[in-house]
Order: structure tokens, then sequence, then C-alpha cells
């Protein structure tokens, strides 16, 4: 299937898909059995490759119970996936950023994931609320009860998310709407 990998690689897909193929429903281990399949898959860069990591991301997202915090990181793999496919991706974003069980970091990753993705598709509004998502999430993520090197390398990776929305709600017309993400990011520093 995909005869452009090496032996090596083509030996390490097929560990990855029967460790996939060993978990059943329900099985709080599936994300982590699966998890590299797809990302190996995705990283293939073939047409074969993306279609079976299209199947196995769908899996993932089906089997993984909604609280759970790896459905938050399965379904930023769908986004990633269909992205790579060229297909819409903002919604599989969305249900990341908007996850019950999803930690703060990994709200952030998708929520801008979901912005990015919804402003290419012209779905000014859907980015709009992707971006005031993101924008909560490092609110949080600079609250959360972690020590202070981590927090100081938590802000560093996302502090800049609520001027990147700033201008993103600038470029779409809505100077108030970045203003509140431009105050919002004032109360992270």
């Amino acid at each position: 299937m995909l005869h452009e990998l090496n032996g090596e690689s083509a030996d390490a897909v097929e560990l990855y898909r029967q460790a996939a193929r060993m978990s059943p429903p329900g099985d709080p281990r599936t994300p982590e059995r699966v998890f590299p399949l797809i990302q190996f898959l995705l990283g293939s860069g073939t047409d074969a490759g993306l279609s079976e990591a299209h199947d196995w991301a769908k899996l993932l997202v089906k089997r993984t119970a909604s609280g759970a915090p790896s459905r938050a990181r399965a379904s930023i793999l769908l986004g990633d996936v269909l992205r790579a496919r060229g297909e819409t991706a903002a919604d599989a974003y969305r249900d990341a950023a908007l996850a019950p069980g999803a930690a703060f970091e990994t709200r952030v990753q998708a929520g801008v994931r979901w912005a990015r993705a919804a402003g290419g598709e012209g779905r000014v509004q859907d980015a709009m609320r992707a971006w005031g998502t993101a924008v909560d999430a490092v609110l949080r993520l600079a609250s959360a009860g972690v020590d202070v090197e981590t927090q100081e390398h938590l802000l560093g990776e996302w502090g800049s998310v609520p001027r990147e929305a700033a201008a993103r709600a600038i470029a779409s017309g809505d100077p108030m709407t970045a203003l509140e993400f431009l105050e919002a990011g004032r109360t992270v520093l």
C-alpha cells in the first residue's frame, strides 16, 4: 500500500496497524495505539497514506468517549488529516477546542487551528468564535495551577495568540473584538 516507504518504515507501519487492530472498542489504550499510526501515515504524504490516516482518525474519534482528554487530540489529528487532503478541517478542530475533557494547552492548539481553518474557509464569524475560544484557553492556561517555570514555557509558546486574534479581528473589520482580545492578552502578562 505504501510502497514508497523503505523496508524499515513499512515494517513500522505494519506494527502500528497491528497494535491499532488489537484495541477493542472502549479500550482506554486505543488512542495511544492509534495516534502513532495516524501520524506516520499523515507524514507519508501519499494519497494511500492520507486515505488510511483518515479512516483511522475517524474511527478513533468515534471510539473515544466525548469527555476523554484523548478525544480532543484525536479530533486535532482528524483535522490535520482533512487539511492535508485539501478538505474542510474547521469542524474537527472546533470539536477538539470545545471538548470537555481537553487540557488547556490542547484547547489553545485546537482553537488556533480552528480559527485559521475557518478563516481560510471564509467562515469569518466562526473564525472569531474560534479565536475567542483560543484566547480564553490561553487565559486559563496562564492561571492554571502549574509551577512558574511551566507557566512561563506555555505562555512563551502561546502568549502571542491574543495578538494574532486581534490582528485577525481587525482584518475582518471588527475593531471592538480586537480590543477585547488585546485586553485579554494584557492580563496574561
